[in-house]
């Protein structure tokens, strides 16, 4: 009786396995929303609690029947009906490492970057572009309990991959300025930079930061596009949430590493912007966060002289989606998009990027100011140019 019970769990458990792969990061089995809106329940058949949203990856905890323990807020667990997920399961390069890195080196070498490499040896792969290039990354770990997701060339007109390569070359050498964990992506749109005229979109044509599935997406993100933008192909937001692979593999990293800050870096708008907390809340917690990270936002400001401000956020864009996820979100806008200014840029910010990435939010002392009025004054001190009030932020 126990050998014929054993053998029915083991066949259960392999065809969970086959039905809800793992994901490339995550131990436990990861999906993505299919249904409209999803209702999240207390339990099997229990009370709602909340919903979920066409696009959105969750990890699954634990499984009962049909159903699925998701976190689909944070701190708050509930179960869904998996007959209206999918199994994410991230697809294979066909692409490999080595061969990437030499297109990337040739193409370094083309806009006279010449003093960052890509080295196969120091790289993952976390799934694959639409074009089955590998989707690097880098974990460094560092004995702290801080985790900072770093990562360039959303946009890949924007000559954003060199910070991060050239960032992974000094921590790569000099692994002791870090005190905390580190996941760096170098280069989240492979496709559109290895054209010889790089393009802010994917390979499908879409922008990468409009297509994260924030709650708001099929209520507002193609009105938007279509409405604000008059149907930009530079702003494609897609034809669903989370529809593009480089942003699935963001997501999974961010499943798997729960981040505690992330840094996106972009051009040409020349400022700095934080996003977290859009939304008001009374959690004391999160307050206290969101004053210690403007006060890491002005730290930041301070030390690199990049014009600090507070910034919309929209429908799809990674600022948008943080909020959800209470990650602050700190957007890095350089002034320039020319490849010829990437080092100069680099040398302005070494300091404060190494910096940022030891800052542990939780333990970060506030100065005993409120953290707007600190804002204030820095932008009062700063004297580079605001950037145009129309100009929208990446």
């Amino acid at each position: 009786m126990r050998k014929i019970k054993y053998g029915y769990i083991c066949l259960h458990f392999l065809l969970l396995i086959v039905l809800f792969p793992l994901s490339a990061f995550s131990e436990q089995p990861v999906v993505i929303i299919e249904a409209d809106v999803l209702n999240v329940r207390s339990e099997p058949w229990g009370t709602r609690v909340g919903r979920v949203y066409y696009g959105q990856q969750f990890k699954v905890m634990e499984h009962k029947d049909e159903w699925g323990l998701i976190t689909f807020e944070p701190g708050k667990n509930g179960w869904i009906s998996l007959d209206y997920a999918v199994p994410y399961k991230a697809s294979s390069p066909s692409v490999s490492i080595q061969d990437y890195c030499s297109e990337l080196n040739r193409e370094f070498d083309n806009i006279s970057w010449k003093d960052i490499r890509c080295r196969p040896d120091e790289w993952k792969s976390g799934g694959a572009s639409v074009k089955g290039r590998p989707l690097l990354y880098r974990e460094y770990n560092g004995k702290g309990p801080s985790t900072t997701l770093l990562f360039c060339s959303v946009h890949s007109d924007e000559s954003t991959s060199y910070h991060c390569f050239r960032l992974n070359n000094l921590l790569h050498e000099k692994p002791e300025l870090l005190k905390n964990r580190l996941i760096i992506v170098p280069l989240l749109n492979p496709d559109g930079f290895l054209l010889d005229h790089k393009t802010r979109i994917n390979a499908n044509g879409i922008d990468l930061n409009r297509n994260l599935p924030s709650s708001d997406w099929q209520r507002l993100a193609i009105h938007a596009w279509v409405n604000q933008y008059n149907s930009d192909p530079r702003r494609n937001p897609g034809p669903a949430p989370n529809s593009e692979p480089e942003n699935r593999f963001l997501i999974d990293l961010i499943i798997k590493y729960q981040p505690d800050k992330i840094i996106s870096i972009h051009s040409p708008l020349n400022f700095l912007d934080l996003d977290f907390l859009e939304q008001p809340s009374d959690d004391q917690n999160l307050k206290q966060v969101s004053r210690k990270a403007v006060s890491l936002a002005t730290e930041i400001s301070e030390n690199s002289k990049f014009h600090y401000r507070n910034y919309n956020t929209f429908p799809g864009s990674l600022g948008r989606y943080g909020d959800e996820l209470r990650i602050p979100i700190f957007t890095l806008e350089l002034p320039d998009e020319n490849p010829a200014l990437a080092e100069s840029y680099y040398e302005r910010l070494e300091d404060s990027m190494v910096h940022s990435f030891n800052v542990i939010l939780d333990e970060l002392k506030n100065g005993g100011g409120n953290g707007k009025e600190k804002l204030k004054k820095t932008n009062k001190n700063l004297s580079l140019a605001e950037p145009a009030e129309n100009a929208e932020k990446n």
